[in-house]
């Protein structure tokens, strides 16, 4: 490719590196974390901003998505909840691994800020531990249908009853659009062909 295509299209590269880092975080998490027992403070500074970049990533697409749901189509509750959820909802397989790779990201905290605060290096030990809280709660608004069965199902948390029906009454009328769609598109192959 010329490199005049390159700076045409920007977008395109900046999109395939996100899909590249997504793709591989869970091995840049362990590489990085190896790499901070040889040099901590560097690693940590280069976990930071592979914490920013990926997050920041799940965010902008969060908050660019504003779904504007039909009020006869819909009821309010799923309304709400289409409009709380958009991302888990406009893509859900990416929505789940990026929930996934959230959750891995929080978990490595519990390595990482113990063996920050042994090497005294207190000010990225501080931020990572809080981005547990931070990526933790991205986690549950990525996969919603999981951590609210969960919440609801496991820790009796019937509170969240009735947003747990929205999202799974939501999850239902996509799938059975999805179903009709399929089943007309191969009416109409039977009819062409």
């Amino acid at each position: 490719m010329k490199l005049s295509h390159a700076i045409e299209m920007p977008g395109v590269y900046i999109a395939a590196f996100f899909l590249w880092l997504k793709k591989h975080l869970d091995l840049l998490v362990i590489g990085i974390l190896g790499w901070s027992f040889f040099n901590p403070f560097t690693a940590s500074i280069v976990f930071l901003f592979l914490i920013i970049l990926f997050e920041g990533y799940v965010l902008l697409l969060s908050f660019s998505l504003k779904p504007r749901p039909d009020a006869s189509k819909w009821s309010e509750d799923e309304i709400t909840v289409l409009r709380k959820y958009p991302y888990y909802f406009y893509y859900p397989f990416s929505s789940k691994s990026d929930s996934s790779n959230l959750s891995g990201i929080a978990l490595s905290t519990f390595i990482w800020v113990p063996w920050l605060l042994y090497n005294n290096l207190w000010l990225p030990g501080i931020i990572i531990g809080a981005n547990c809280f931070i990526s933790g709660s991205l986690s549950q608004k990525l996969n919603p249908r999981a951590f609210l069965h969960d919440a609801v199902e496991n820790r009796g948390k019937m509170f969240l009853l009735s947003e747990m029906k929205a999202v799974d009454s939501v999850c239902e009328k996509i799938l059975e659009c999805q179903r009709e769609a399929i089943k007309s598109k191969k009416g109409e192959e039977e009819l062409s062909s």
